[in-house]
C-alpha cells in the first residue's frame, strides 16, 4: 500500500510540475552521465598504513568529492577494479565492505593478531575525543572462542564497536558494528 501512495506522489508532482516523462528518464540520466564529471572534483589520496597493508586486499583511499561549495570525503576501498565504501558505521550494523577486502591470508587467533586488526580500525575510524577521553578510555579488546569484540567507545552508557567472527583457522567470516556490546 505504501508503495501505491508513492508512485501517485510521485506521478502527481510530475504533473504538477509540467515535467514529460522524456525530460526525466532516459535522455535526462544519459545527459548527467555524460556531463556531470565536469561538475565533480576529485581527490584520491592514499591512506599509508602497515596494519592496512598486512590485513586488507585494498589500497584504502580517502578520497575527496567536491561539487561547487560542498565537498565530501568518502573512505574508499579498492581491490583492484573492485570497489567498495567504507563508510564508518553510525548503527548496528553489518559491515560488508570490510569484511570483504580482509585478506583470507590474515588469521585472527592470537592477541597480537588482534592488535594488528584494531590497529587498522585505528587507521579506518579513529576513536574521537569531540566529546572527552571516555572513548579513548573504553578502547579494548575481549575475545570469546571465534568471537573478537573491539571496543571503540561509549554510546549511552554502553559499549560500542566492532564484533568479528572467525572460522575455527581464524579466518574473518563475518564484521559487525554495535552499539550496544556485550559487558565483558
Amino acid at each position: 500500500m505504501h508503495l501505491t501512495n508513492l508512485f501517485a506522489c510521485l506521478a502527481l508532482c510530475v504533473c504538477a510540475a509540467g515535467i514529460s516523462a522524456d525530460d526525466t528518464d532516459a535522455e535526462a540520466k544519459a545527459y548527467f552521465e555524460k556531463n556531470l564529471g565536469k561538475l565533480v572534483t576529485v581527490k584520491p589520496k592514499l591512506l599509508k598504513d602497515a596494519a592496512i597493508a598486512k590485513v586488507l586486499t585494498a589500497k584504502i583511499y580517502r578520497v575527496e568529492l567536491g561539487v561547487g561549495d560542498t565537498t565530501l570525503t568518502p573512505l574508499i576501498g579498492r581491490d583492484g577494479e573492485k570497489i567498495v565504501t567504507l563508510t564508518q558505521p553510525s548503527t548496528n550494523q553489518d559491515v560488508p565492505g570490510l569484511k570483504a577486502i580482509v585478506d583470507p591470508k590474515f588469521k585472527l587467533t592470537t592477541e597480537t593478531d588482534a592488535i594488528v586488526f584494531q590497529s587498522v580500525l585505528d587507521a579506518l575510524y579513529p576513536i574521537s575525543n569531540t566529546f572527552g577521553e571516555d572513548d579513548l578510555k573504553a578502547k579494548t579488546i575481549r575475545h570469546n572462542g571465534t568471537e573478537w569484540t573491539f571496543v571503540r567507545g561509549k554510546f549511552f552508557k554502553k559499549d560500542k564497536g566492532f564484533m568479528v567472527t572467525t572460522d575455527k583457522d581464524g579466518v574473518i567470516t563475518k564484521v559487525r558494528f554495535s552499539l550496544e556490546l556485550a559487558d565483558k
